[in-house]
């Protein structure tokens, strides 16, 4: 497994095009990320991750063409699967 992104400082995330309350920063007040992109290399692949995540708890997925986003942000709307 390939881990493109974690936790991102707040100028890497604007480099990146993150969105100002990207998951990948530090919460407010946990300080932990809660986000993960994954290299993605396969359909079959992605679907494996979906479902080991589904089966941990992840209640966020962001699907692109070759990394998979995971996240566990409470503070914003879950169960959702969207498309980059």
């Amino acid at each position: 497994m390939v881990v493109l992104s974690g936790a991102r400082c707040e100028e890497y995330n604007r480099s990146v095009g993150g969105v100002e309350d990207s998951a990948h920063l530090p919460h407010a007040i946990t300080g932990q990320c809660r986000a993960v992109d994954i290299l993605v290399r396969s359909s079959s692949a992605r679907f494996t991750l979906i479902n080991l995540g589904l089966k941990l708890g992840i209640t966020r997925f962001g699907l692109a063409t070759t990394f998979l986003h995971m996240d566990v942000a409470w503070d914003l709307p879950g169960h959702v699967m969207f498309n980059y």
